[in-house]
């Protein structure tokens, strides 16, 4: 093998000095050019392969999160009333996309490009490589950003705020680096500070979408949903029909519980995509809570039959059922949700309702005792115990849980079974106003109107109690107690006698 080698090699040499001897002066002298270039640029791309390999060796050597464990977003959850608005939340800062479509063909947005797309794909380690390549070259200020950035999603907080220093020494107005480091302040819990720089950022470029989510988000967290709301607002001045930003905003206003306008923006996020999935369901859900009950149904139907495992919806249309008096179908809906999630509580919570509405005493019970166990302020199942004792006769009982059920959420079913109670503890005085309050939310609720008719007899006040039996007969003319009451009200001794 050594002497076949030994042969071959002096073979080549003395082909290549006859060759060599066979040219011209300026032949040689053109070999001799190409030759040492030749040699030059292997040792270039030699020292780039190695320093690239040698780098990526360390990096790899040195533990830090991955994408998966780092997320770029805040570690705090949306504020939403389920999982379903977190679809919506982008998790890819719109910064990382190429900010000078007018360069397009200058090699530092060809980086940056190329380490964009490297973080998009989990490859954050070999993005740092390219970009430290490239910031020994003219192309550092362009950079700088996409570098802290990178950083950033590798977990190197302390590196990548140190870019960002030197970033924004070079361009202050930079408004993708100010919400990045705005973002860092927030995910070490400066929340001061981060608020500070997201509104640096915001001020420069108020479209800019990595900062308004997370803005928002820290402002949502800490209850300032009304500052939230006007971010929001402002960014929709400039890009109207941003059906994620405008169904965002609509999240936000029934946390405020202003349902009217949440109402108004989830129908203009529809106007924009029909089968907008959080949209169809929350305004649904909000429909609900405004007692439009048909129209409700509605919506909630063609949600559901697009997204039949919604498990937010399908509580919300149980309970829209219940109210509808389709105790059965509600029932049926309500069960499946509960196959989807055992633990949601809102829909155990109303399924316990729809058995104490027909009467199944012993089932309510078990499913409200249920409820409490897994969420201890479920206003079904407060109000639903305040109920159950007051038809035992354990009037005061009945009063301690309605008015812990009142206090979390006074809504108009709360306020009337606490009514009621009050009632039958004989304060009239104390119960009106809390029927009425309930009949302004619920309009067509029977037993409110004659709940607050029984007051006003009890008062004395029997015109207006009359009035009230009145708009009985109006829903259901064939009322017993509301055609006695109407006929018999003038009677004082009757009035008493309720």
């Amino acid at each position: 093998m050594q002497i076949s080698h030994f042969f071959s090699t002096q073979f080549f040499h003395g082909f290549k000095d006859k060759l060599i001897e066979s040219l011209s002066p300026q032949q040689k002298l053109i070999c001799q050019i190409a030759s040492t270039a030749l040699v030059g640029v292997a040792a270039v791309y030699g020292l780039i392969f190695c320093y690239r390999k040698l780098k990526a060796a360390i990096l790899n050597s040195i533990p830090h999160p991955t994408l998966s464990q780092q997320p770029l977003s805040s570690p705090l959850q949306p504020f939403t009333p389920s999982n379903e608005a977190e679809r919506r939340q982008t998790s890819e800062p719109d910064f990382l996309q190429n900010p000078f479509p007018s360069l397009a063909n200058n090699e530092a947005v060809n980086v940056w490009n190329k380490a964009s797309e490297l973080n998009k794909q989990g490859k954050p380690e070999e993005a740092l490589v390219e970009i430290e390549l490239a910031l020994a070259t003219d192309s550092r200020n362009l950079l700088l950003g996409i570098y802290g950035e990178t950083l950033r999603v590798l977990g190197k907080l302390d590196q990548s705020i140190e870019v960002f220093h030197e970033c924004l020494t070079l361009d202050p107005r930079n408004d993708y680096v100010l919400a990045s480091y705005a973002q860092i302040l927030h995910m070490q819990g400066k929340l001061d500070e981060a608020a500070a720089e997201f509104e640096k950022s915001l001020d420069i470029n108020p479209t800019r979408l990595f900062a308004v989510t997370h803005y928002v988000k820290l402002l949502c967290n800490q209850d300032k949903n009304a500052e939230a709301a006007a971010v929001l607002r402002k960014y929709l001045e400039n890009i109207p029909d941003d059906a994620e930003i405008l169904s965002w905003l609509g999240d936000i206003l029934r946390n405020q519980k202003k349902q009217f306008e949440a109402a108004d923006v989830f129908e203009k996020v529809l106007s924009i995509d029909p089968t907008h999935r959080f949209a169809l369901a929350s305004y649904g859900d909000s429909l609900r809570m405004l007692y439009q009950f048909d129209k409700a149904a509605a919506v909630l139907k063609k949600h559901l039959e697009l997204y039949p495992d919604n498990t937010f919806a399908l509580s919300s249309y149980g309970d829209v059922l219940r109210f509808q008096k389709k105790f059965d179908e509600s029932a049926h809906v309500l069960n499946h949700c509960l196959k989807l999630d055992p633990e949601d509580d809102f829909a155990l919570g109303c399924l316990g309702q729809v058995h104490l509405d027909q009467g199944n005493i012993q089932e309510a019970t078990r499913l409200f005792s249920e409820v409490l166990q897994l969420n201890d302020e479920n206003t079904f199942a407060l109000t639903g115990y305040g109920v159950l004792f007051r038809l035992e006769g354990k009037l005061a009982q009945s009063l301690v849980w309605l008015e812990k059920s009142v206090a979390l959420d006074p809504d108009s079913e709360t306020l009337g079974e606490y009514a009621e109670t009050l009632r039958c503890l004989d304060r009239p005085e104390e119960a009106l106003p809390h029927f009425e309050k309930a009949l302004t939310d619920e309009p067509q609720k029977i037993s409110w109107f004659l709940g607050a008719a029984r007051c006003l007899c009890m008062l004395g006040r029997l015109p207006e109690a009359r009035v009230k039996f009145q708009a009985v007969l109006d829903i259901e003319p064939s009322h017993k107690e509301a055609l006695d009451g109407y006929n018999l009200c003038e009677d004082p001794n009757w009035g008493q006698a309720i």
